[in-house]
């Protein structure tokens, strides 16, 4: 697969998580919707333009992916979907609704982990990071400052680390092993 197929998809897919995201973070502060989904839309265009629009020189190197990569992928996007539906459920079940967004980003951080030896690249690790530190900081503000809070720190602080990871998922060079890997092909041989 080349990078430039594999930085779209990425970059779209989290470009457009982060933009749910800060929707969903609109709910708390009415108030505030309009300036928050403004600089989400100017976001999303920033990242997304480039994207989808501009050629970049790593554009044709290809990365080799592991054997049954795509069935993987679909399992870590299956249990992610049932553990959601478990996190919604439990919140419901123990009238704590509001802990919901802190959840469910603990549930995406945490399925970041083996996308990140599914496609070779540690740069999945930040999103997994960031996501489980919001979820953290959610939940903590919900029992410290009130539901509001942790709403808020969950929703927005997942859109702002999705936002930032489809930055530099769209704007940093291949990872140096997929650069390498691609040199040692061109050279015969090769993994």
């Amino acid at each position: 697969m080349t990078e430039r197929s594999l930085r779209r998809v990425g970059t779209t897919s989290m470009t457009l998580f982060a933009f749910v995201w800060a929707v969903a973070g609109t709910g708390a502060y009415p108030a505030l919707r309009p300036v928050i989904l403004g600089a989400a839309v100017l976001i999303a265009v920033l990242i997304l333009a480039p994207t989808w629009f501009l050629r970049r020189r790593d554009d044709t190197l290809t990365r080799r992916l592991p054997s049954g990569w795509w069935r993987n992928f679909q399992i870590v996007g299956g249990v992610q979907f049932a553990a959601i539906a478990l996190v919604v459920f439990l919140a419901i079940w123990a009238d704590a609704a509001p802990l919901i967004p802190s959840g469910v980003a603990l549930v995406v951080g945490l399925h970041f982990l083996p996308l990140r030896s599914l496609f070779r690249d540690p740069i999945w690790l930040a999103p997994a990071a960031g996501l489980i530190v919001v979820a953290v900081t959610g939940a903590t503000l919900y029992f410290v400052s009130g539901p509001a809070a942790g709403i808020v720190a969950a929703t927005l602080g997942s859109a702002m680390v999705l936002f930032a990871v489809a930055a530099l998922v769209a704007f940093l060079p291949a990872h140096p092993r997929v650069a390498a890997a691609q040199r040692v092909g061109r050279a015969g041989g090769g993994p």
